[in-house]
């Protein structure tokens, strides 16, 4: 009897043994290797997508082409120094900075270059203008000498010499010719022709002897050239001796 039981309880303990045996071994996951089961602390899934911003550096990128540009608008490069501001203040904008001094020379060099296309625009209507009375006052100027001359010539028709006395212009003097009372005959020992008198004053001059004038020469301002202008009678010429008026 006592033999039965030590083999029964021999057998109970292997067969626990084996129970536990049993149950230590692992069995294998039978899952398909495809699926993946996320769970919530899974690193190895990419960061959400963000939007890309400026990459913000120390150093202004367009700053020395606005401090440049700037200074060029107060030495009259307005226009490389315009082209200079505007590249600048867009290289800055592109980093996210912002550029006050080429900003500032944008302004400074459009307004210089608007006050300079102004001014080209007024020394053109003031060269014009001066271009313009210039030639109407030598037109009258020499309308005068012409009328001058003109009353010479029928004078010496008349006499027989040209004019040689400040009287020998009156009317009286020559009937079938008269002078226009705008016509001023010019005393040289007082006064000089020249531009301010030059539109109604007339220089004239004889050569020969008094009350026997051979010629003569009539000179007008031309407000063209700046200078006296020259009409010749009788036998004068540019190397004939001439005496004013008496």
């Amino acid at each position: 009897m006592d033999e039965t039981k030590n083999d029964n309880t021999i057998e109970k303990t292997e067969t626990a043994s084996s129970n536990n045996n049993l149950d230590q071994v692992e069995i294998p996951n039978q899952a398909s290797p495809n699926i993946v089961t996320p769970t919530g602390n899974n690193t190895n899934q990419p960061p959400p997508f963000q939007p890309s911003q400026p990459v913000q550096t120390t150093e202004d990128p367009g700053k020395t082409l606005g401090i440049i540009g700037l200074i060029l608008s107060f030495i009259g490069m307005s226009v490389v120094g315009l082209v200079l501001c505007i590249i600048g203040y867009k290289k800055s904008k592109a980093v996210g900075m912002k550029n006050t001094i080429a900003l500032v020379g944008i302004w400074l060099n459009a307004i210089s270059m608007v006050v300079v296309i102004f001014g080209i625009i007024a020394a053109i209507v003031i060269v014009s203008y001066a271009g313009l009375a210039a030639k109407a006052n030598t037109s009258q100027a020499q309308s005068n000498a012409l009328s001058t001359q003109t009353y010479s010539k029928v004078f010496n028709t008349d006499n027989v010499r040209y004019p040689d006395k400040m009287v020998d212009f009156n009317a009286e003097s020559t009937p079938s010719a008269d002078m226009s009372p705008e016509i001023s005959l010019l005393n040289h020992g007082t006064t000089v022709l020249n531009e301010s008198n030059g539109r109604n004053t007339i220089w004239y001059q004889y050569t020969g002897d008094v009350g026997a004038a051979t010629g003569g020469r009539i000179m007008y301002w031309d407000y063209l050239n700046d200078e006296m202008a020259v009409y010749y009678l009788g036998d004068a010429t540019a190397s004939s001796t001439f005496t004013d008026l008496q």
